[in-house]
């Protein structure tokens, strides 16, 4: 029943992974900005900014 209701409200499986464990979704948003950077920072060497 509870994953009808979450469909329902419209969450993902990824929403309810991360609201399983503040800690894991504190470190997937730590994990997702480093890996920003590195893009960016590569991205106009590597693609001439080309995303």
């Amino acid at each position: 029943m509870r994953q009808g209701v979450a469909q329902a409200a419209g969450a993902s499986d990824a929403d309810r992974w991360l609201q399983v464990n503040p800690l894991r979704a504190r470190m997937f948003a730590d994990l997702s900005e480093v890996l920003r950077a590195y893009v960016v920072d590569k991205a106009p060497a590597d693609e001439g900014g080309a995303c």
